[in-house]
């Protein structure tokens, strides 16, 4: 089909008067029309590509509301095709009945020709939006492909000397495995942040294939404390450098069927948010327990509680409490957005609360399965 820059209009309807008036109009006013007086007609002449089509709900071959739809489904791969159907003044229900059948407007007979403008224009701007749409989503797909690329090549160009970095400072901890304590001390500090460096690029990726839905939660029992166990050795320096209490509460022989990976590194990122905003000497707090028939973590710290305002932004990609910028490191990162996608992908929530002794809490909630009353 070939696609001039004219507006091109198809009207069916078997009669003549009505099509002969209603092309005579549209024609005075600038568009193209084609006419055809059988449904049959219309859907088998293919020599122009139409932008909006009329159509009479009662034709004496098809029902105009089925040509409607087959003449849509022959344009699905062209941008939105708009119908405006054509019913008697009197015929709620066929008006009904074309609206719910898929027609985009109707027009009552007997037709005037300043609404019949109207409704066309209206109709055609419809049509150029819902192309513009497509265009910009189009865009935005190909951006978001661009940026997955780069992610996955920024990933790709840390990894390596990141593990480089990792595997000397290991050949360095055994050749100075006597020297002393500062200095055992200081390898295993750096071993420990090269560690967590490659665990952070390993999570960009991450991020990426949680939002897409293509990351899932691979389920399986686990004791609550190794949860809590791996996520706390990356903060030590850090606590101990602001003088911070660290507090936990996790029953030792408690389990819950959850994705260790991914909870782990929530913990972590939820420990790190707790440590990086508490005030010196402040404390910060680990909780987790089996209540109701949910896994229940809480993660705070004694500073101030987070603005009624951010409770829900926080969340959001890149967020970052403004309020706090100048009191804690900069973290202009992924981390809370990694925590909602896990939380999603697990079925559960996550929200930040306050409690007296925790002003600044997260409360994550996943949903367990029934246990056996043998279990």
């Amino acid at each position: 089909m070939e696609r001039t820059g004219v507006d091109t209009i198809l009207i069916v309807d078997d009669d003549r008067d009505l099509v002969r008036l209603l092309a005579s109009a549209l024609a005075d006013r600038g568009y193209r029309c084609v006419t055809a007086e059988r449904g049959g007609d219309a859907l088998t002449d293919s020599g122009a590509a139409i932008d909006l089509a009329i159509v009479d709900v009662r034709l004496p071959d098809i029902d105009g509301v089925d040509l409607a739809a087959a003449l849509k489904r022959r344009a699905e791969d062209e941008p939105f095709l708009p119908v405006l159907a054509v019913t008697g003044a009197h015929d709620v229900d066929e008006r009904v009945r074309a609206l719910t059948g898929g027609c985009d407007d109707v027009l009552t007979k007997p037709v005037h020709v300043v609404e019949l403008e109207a409704r066309v224009r209206a109709l055609l701007a419809r049509r150029r939006q819902h192309a513009d749409l497509v265009a910009a989503n189009a865009r935005l797909r190909e951006l978001h492909k661009k940026q997955q690329d780069l992610a996955a090549l920024v990933v790709h160009d840390l990894r390596n000397p990141l593990s480089a970095i990792q595997g000397n400072v290991e050949l360095l901890m055994e050749e100075l495995a006597d020297a002393d304590d500062l200095v055992r001390e200081s390898l295993s500090d750096c071993h420990k942040l090269a560690s967590r460096a490659l665990f952070l690029v390993a999570g960009l990726l991450d991020v990426e294939e949680l939002s897409e839905g293509l990351l899932r939660a691979r389920v399986q029992r686990v004791r609550l404390t190794d949860l809590v166990d791996q996520a706390t050795p990356h903060h030590k320096a850090t606590i101990r450098m602001r003088d911070l209490r660290l507090d936990f509460d996790v029953p030792e022989d408690s389990e819950a069927e959850v994705d260790p990976d991914l909870i782990g590194r929530l913990i972590e990122n939820l420990l790190d948010n707790a440590v990086r905003y508490a005030p010196r000497g402040g404390r910060v707090a680990v909780a987790a327990a089996l209540e109701d028939g949910e896994l229940v973590v809480r993660v705070g710290n004694d500073g101030p509680p987070v603005p009624d305002t951010e409770r829900e932004r926080i969340f959001d990609r890149y967020y970052r409490l403004e309020a706090r910028r100048a009191g804690a490191r900069a973290n202009r990162g992924l981390g809370l957005y990694f925590c909602k996608l896990v939380a999603d992908a697990h079925g559960g929530s996550i929200d930040v609360v306050e409690t007296p002794d925790l002003p600044a809490c997260f409360l994550l909630r996943i949903p367990q399965p029934p246990r056996l009353p043998a279990e």
